[in-house]
């Protein structure tokens, strides 16, 4: 698995945890997916411009403003995700992959 799918993954976890059961985070996950493919650069490497491209591309296709609002929700709290993820990783990789939220509990 690469380490774009497996950062993915772990926000999929984070999110189920933080809402569980509510369909959050499968809408957040899947707007996620679609940056993805719509921009392959690393995680690290992504500006505001590329995020930008990304809502005029969704608004050109003719996705409603609720729906470009939410995406770019979704983006907020993966990168959010990231940051405090990023942060950890030295951790979580020495200790089990334990969870962010394990660790924020702690």
């Amino acid at each position: 698995m690469d380490q774009r799918t497996e950062i993915i993954q772990k926000y999929e976890q984070y999110l189920e945890r933080r809402a569980p059961g509510r369909r959050t985070a499968k809408d957040y996950v899947s707007d996620i997916r679609q940056f993805s493919r719509f921009c392959c650069k690393p995680w690290r490497e992504i500006t505001m411009h590329d995020i930008d491209a990304f809502v005029d591309n969704q608004r050109q296709n003719g996705l409603s403003a609720a729906t470009v609002k939410r995406r770019v929700a979704a983006l907020k709290v993966f990168f959010d995700f990231m940051a405090v993820f990023t942060y950890f990783l030295p951790f979580l990789f020495s200790s089990g992959l334990r969870s962010v939220c394990t660790l924020s509990q702690q």
